[in-house]
């Protein structure tokens, strides 16, 4: 009877060992930088360059030469319009213009970075919403990336090619998980900046196809 004891105690202990190591070999991070160190440290307010006293109020005006018949700029089909995208669609994170080979936080309120670099992951900001008020969640997430893998431009599959699979860990957490033989530092940069699409504003829709 003890041995059977001792035998469960050393697999509990070897257990909680292999959690602690894995645990201590993850970090949690609200900045992601190529290189060096991030610019701006945890708890900034705003971008050096940005003024947070700005007026929220008025009128701009952008030109747009030739016309268009799409609002998806990221399918092969149709002539899409520039600035649709930009304007109303956010991304995982942001990289600034003082700081572009550093991403910061925007959709997602941290980045899980293991150290061995075979994935990343995005814990989303819960108070992220759409338009409609509706929570931002990982399954968005996964969904906008697979549409651009799979009905979107060619190019998305050659771009995002070093991703083996997506995972969902729960509503609020996603993990690209990358190829072995990856060796593409900028990949989780990159992901960082896709656009994130309602999925259940497509909801009986085809996303290859161009639209107004």
């Amino acid at each position: 009877m003890n041995k059977i004891i001792n035998k469960k105690f050393i697999i509990t202990l070897a257990l909680l060992f292999s959690l602690n190591v894995q645990a201590k070999t993850i970090t949690i991070s609200d900045s992601m930088p190529l290189y060096g160190v991030a610019k701006y440290q945890s708890g900034f307010n705003h971008f050096d360059y940005a003024n947070p006293k700005a007026t929220k109020t008025g009128r701009i005006v952008m030109p747009e030469y030739g016309g268009f018949d799409n609002f998806n700029p990221f399918i092969f089909k149709g002539i899409a319009t520039a600035n649709v995208a930009s304007l109303t669609l956010d991304s995982l994170g942001i990289s600034p213009e003082d700081d572009m080979s550093t991403v910061y936080p925007l959709i997602a309120e941290k980045f899980e970075i293991p150290q061995d670099k075979s994935f990343v992951g995005f814990i989303l900001n819960k108070k992220a919403k759409f338009h409609d008020g509706s929570q931002i969640t990982a399954d968005d997430v996964i969904f906008s990336f697979n549409a651009l893998i799979n009905k979107g431009s060619p190019l998305y599959k050659i771009y995002y090619g070093d991703v083996e699979n997506v995972q969902k860990v729960n509503d609020n957490h996603v993990r690209f998980i990358f190829k072995k033989n990856s060796n593409n530092k900028e990949l989780p940069l990159i992901l960082s900046h896709f656009k994130i699409y309602s999925a259940k504003n497509w909801q009986g829709k085809d996303f290859s196809k161009s639209n107004l």
